[in-house]
């Protein structure tokens, strides 16, 4: 039986080779009825496609070659216009005109190199040079070749306007060599030559907005605008500069505009895409995505969109295929890596997801919710000592909130050390002085170091609860229940029906997928202490998990009736609600929370972040301006601010903001790195350096600035830069052994793979490592050599035996391979040195499922209870179905379907379970949708099969 759930691993060599053969091929459009007929079309599309020759259309032609041509580029079917312009210029070499549309396409198509090639060869065939200029020089500015721009198109003797042409692109270049004095005369001298073009006030408007002027961008554009009222780049830079004024709805009114009147304007498109993302308009957003991945399939911006569309409607597996493709460049993104730690997540991958949250929260400490979904992780695994570490670090930083100390004073407690515990919980109270399960627990542990209980008590019931609450939550965290119940029943010896008890059984009950046992419990517990929130959240949640939002937010509502300025019921309702796409009533009841506890910092921190992830980022500066001084210039709120700032579209505040935020902190190398990000898309390019490289020389050695400055060098000034600056810091020794990857990374980045593999190579002769033999192999794997990367790991692994990382890839590409068995005894060792690896779990679980073996069941169920989500909760409720539990597997493949709803083999497990169950009916209903929304696919046959049992045809 396969299983389809847990999906073989993508190893990080594979990911690697993945993005290193993206696919090029995209279908094309539907084509207006009255440009050809539609058979022509036709067989324009099949002689394409089918390799119909160089020159079939020599033997048939309904119209000449170039008028079809340009018909398709007129109907957008680009690529097949690309592809049809090729074979003319193959078959007749000669043909100026088809190398110069050729040339002109390749631009349009984002390619400045092809583009290059084709124009050069029409104006060396005697092409008009005031056609092919322009372009070719919009060419070299597209391949950054400023200086070749500058010496190869004078203006000089040129007639005005093509002069102006020039001039205007020329200070293009000049702009792009910081030489904005020559920039600057240059489109002015063009803007006199040519008054009544609108191209040269663009250009001035764009030299304007790159010096920071904001109000001369503005006059240039009105200038614009008053020759054409609509220019499509004029209207687009109206649109930006409104998005930098926090100004959405005039911005998208100024896109709409650019769009209507050019349709083309891929970079207009994406700036609105992005906008509409920010404004939570996901329906336009993605017509907006897919029109500019139509045009340019591997536009890195417009894929990053895609998968956050696609996480937000829950398809993770698209958008982890959408990730991957764009991998290197997530960490250019800003939430890029939070994202692909989340996809992973919910995929089940998760080593990959704590490996990608661990970069994330090093790039970005001061969001706090990457601090939590690390913790949140590491906890889940076991891992206990990890979480307090990370917790620790986040306080010590200064940027902890109520949730970091409460969590942290928690875990202390019942780890059994409550001295240490209390000083946290304090720090907790005082934040949210009204919480009262941080006062409950803080008088409670204060109570038992004092020894208030009575020293005779003291000994019998103290220890035992220490040990049994530590064991209870350590074993419900790796999946060991049977372990849980029995020391949850020490503690309920000892200590009876207590509140805390009572959160536990609720908790195993959960655990067993129980859900209505753990609603009887949870209710108690709320009954038995009304004012016991974590049992009203729980209750909250499991309605949740049921889809039932309405008693959600009954349930949490009560408490906050009573209590309004409870924030853990607040925040988990809002949760709850934005989750579900309620995005004004979750602000609603983070507002009132707010008002009722005006000095809870992280409350404030999360209505701020709540109003700026959800196209509200207006309000979040309007708030910051109302803040008291000590709130305003703490740095979790100084984090908070800056974030909005970005989704305003303030990008110079933010910038201001994150300097002097790290003015106070100068070691924050997240704040650092955020700010190169912004003075880069500012295109600072100089600021961008230096403050890379104040940091280099405040942490030597440290991974992520070098990374940084080689990724900016590269970016900037192009590979053999990027090379040279990886050299002068490898030269430096207290880089090492850090700056030994850098040239072979810069070398993966370019895509130049072999020399690649070849630099890593080189640096594991002067000092091998794990690292350095992973990235070796990838290289490799990416190259298409995946038996040398497969010796290259296994040389490393016979002695290195204890290596996790490169066993868990070595498996990986065994299971690529076909050879399960060799897999299979990777995956015991590692589980034999990580009992509890989910990433191992889940594969070697998947491997048993295809031979059918029992213990599939045990090691599935684990992997869910160490990373409960959409994946791991589809494949253990398809074991428990066709185990003879249909009960207990419809509960998670409910949840599995809720998060996964796109996912047809979750929907046809549904079906498959609500028939098993005996709820035929709702097993109809899902059957159909299914079979109706997806014409083809993996289970159809089976879907449809099913369909006729429960119809009663069968």
């Amino acid at each position: 039986m396969k299983w389809p759930f847990f999906r073989r691993p993508t190893p990080s060599i594979a990911a690697v080779a993945e993005r290193a053969m993206l696919d090029n091929l995209v279908p094309e459009a539907d084509q207006p009825a009255d440009k050809a007929p539609w058979w022509l079309y036709l067989l324009v599309v099949l002689l394409l496609a089918g390799g119909g020759g160089v020159v079939w259309w020599k033997f048939f032609q309904p119209v000449p070659p170039l008028t079809l041509a340009s018909r398709l580029i007129e109907t957008g079917q680009l690529q097949a216009a690309r592809a049809f312009l090729r074979d003319i210029v193959a078959s007749d070499p000669a043909n100026m005109d088809a190398h110069f549309r050729l040339g002109s396409l390749q631009l349009r198509l984002g390619d400045p190199v092809a583009a290059t090639k084709e124009l050069r060869i029409a104006r060396d065939m005697g092409m008009p040079p005031q056609d092919v200029s322009p372009l070719l020089a919009q060419a070299y500015l597209g391949q950054k070749m400023y200086k070749d721009l500058l010496a190869e198109f004078p203006t000089a003797g040129l007639p005005a306007p093509d002069a102006a042409a020039l001039l205007t692109l020329r200070a293009m270049a000049q702009l792009a060599l910081n030489d904005k004095a020559a920039a600057t005369a240059s489109v002015a001298l063009a803007e006199q030559l040519a008054p009544d073009k609108v191209d040269p006030p663009i250009a001035a408007a764009r030299i304007a907005y790159g010096r920071g002027d904001k109000d001369g961008a503005e006059k240039a554009i009105e200038r614009a605008l008053d020759i054409d009222p609509l220019s499509g780049e004029a209207l687009s830079l109206k649109g930006l500069l409104a998005t930098d004024r926090g100004e959405n709805a005039k911005a998208l009114e100024a896109y709409d505009a650019a769009m209507a009147a050019d349709p083309g304007l891929i970079n207009t498109r994406l700036n609105r895409a992005n906008l509409e993302v920010t404004m939570a308009l996901d329906p336009q957003a993605k017509l907006d995505v897919d029109f500019i991945l139509a045009d340019q399939p591997e536009n890195a911006a417009a894929l990053y969109l895609r998968a956050v569309l696609l996480a937000r409607a829950k398809d993770y597996r698209g958008a982890n295929i959408i990730l991957q493709k764009i991998d290197p460049l997530l960490p250019e993104f800003p939430r890029g890596l939070y994202i692909l730690a989340l996809v992973k997540m919910n995929l089940g991958q998760d080593a990959q997801a704590l490996e990608t949250a661990t970069q994330y929260v090093a790039r970005n400490p001061t969001d706090l919710d990457g601090v939590k979904l690390l913790t949140s992780m590491y906890l889940g695994a076991g891992q206990i000592d990890k979480c307090i570490e990370i917790l620790n670090a986040t306080v010590a930083q200064g940027r902890a909130d109520a949730d970091i100390f409460f969590s942290l004073g928690q875990i202390l407690v019942r780890t059994g050390q409550r001295q240490a515990a209390i000083p946290r919980l304090e720090q907790a109270l005082a934040l949210a002085p009204s919480n009262k399960d941080i006062a409950e627990l803080l008088n409670k542990t204060k109570l038992l170091v004092a020894g208030a209980e009575g020293q005779t008590t003291q000994a019998i019931r103290v220890n035992p609860e220490t040990v049994t609450e530590a064991a209870v939550a350590s074993s419900l965290a790796t999946g060991d229940l049977d372990t849980a119940r029995s020391q949850l029943e020490i503690l309920r010896q000892a200590d009876g029906f207590t509140e805390h008890v009572g959160i536990l059984t609720g908790m195993i009950r959960l655990a067993e997928l129980d859900l209505p046992a753990a609603t009887a419990v949870f209710r108690d517990v709320a009954h038995t202490y009304p004012d016991s929130t974590m049992a009203r959240v729980n209750l909250a949640k499991i309605a949740a998990m049921q889809n039932h939002i309405d008693d959600a937010e009954r349930i949490l509502n009560k408490t906050l009736t009573l209590d309004p300025r409870n924030r853990l019921a607040a925040t988990t309702l809002a949760t709850i609600l934005l989750t579900n796409g309620l995005t004004s009533q979750a602000l609603a009841v983070l507002e009132v929370a707010h008002d009722a506890a005006p000095n809870d910092v992280e409350l404030t921190g999360f209505l701020l972040d709540a109003y700026s992830n959800n196209g509200q980022a207006q309000k979040a500066i309007t708030m910051l301006r109302t803040l008291s001084p000590e709130q305003a210039t703490s740095l979790p709120i100084l984090a908070v601010k800056a974030r909005a700032q970005e989704a305003s579209g303030r990008a110079s505040e933010a910038r201001d903001t994150y300097m002097r935020m790290l003015t106070i902190n100068p070691t924050d190398k997240l704040v650092r790195l955020r700010l190169v990000d912004l003075l880069l898309n500012a295109r600072d390019t100089k600021t961008a350096k230096e403050v890379l490289r104040d940091g280099v020389r405040v942490a030597p050695g440290d991974p992520d600035m070098l990374s940084a400055l080689v990724r900016t060098e590269l970016q900037v000034s192009g590979v053999d830069a990027a090379l040279a600056a990886a050299s002068d810091l490898e030269n430096n020794p207290a880089n090492q052994p850090a700056a030994r990857t850098l040239r072979g990374d810069v070398l993966l980045l370019a895509g130049r793979l072999s020399e690649s593999a070849d630099a890593y190579a080189a640096q594991i002769a002067v000092s091998a490592s794990s690292d350095l033999t992973l990235r070796y192999a990838g290289a490799l794997y990416a190259a298409g050599q995946a038996a040398p990367a497969h010796a290259v790991l296994d040389k490393w692994l016979a002695t290195h035996p204890n290596d996790i990382p490169t066993s868990l890839a070595l498996a990986g590409l065994d299971i690529e391979a076909n050879k399960l068995a060799e897999a299979e005894r990777r995956l015991h060792n590692v589980l034999q040195l990580q009992p509890n690896n989910p990433v191992a779990l889940n594969n070697l679980s998947w491997i048993y499922q295809t031979r059918g073996d029992p213990r599939a069941k045990a090691l599935a169920q684990r992997a869910y209870f160490l990373a409960p989500n959409g994946a791991s909760a589809g494949a253990l409720g398809w074991i428990l179905t066709v185990s003879g539990e249909p009960d207990r597997g419809l509960v998670l493949l409910k949840e599995a379907a809720r998060q996964l709803p796109n996912d047809t083999t979750v929907q046809y497990h549904l079906a498959y379970a609500f028939n098993a169950a005996g709820e035929k009916d709702k097993a109809e209903t899902v059957l159909r949708s299914v079979l109706a929304a997806h014409p083809t696919f993996l289970d159809r046959d089976a879907a449809v099969r099913l369909l006729n049992v429960v119809t009663g045809k069968l």
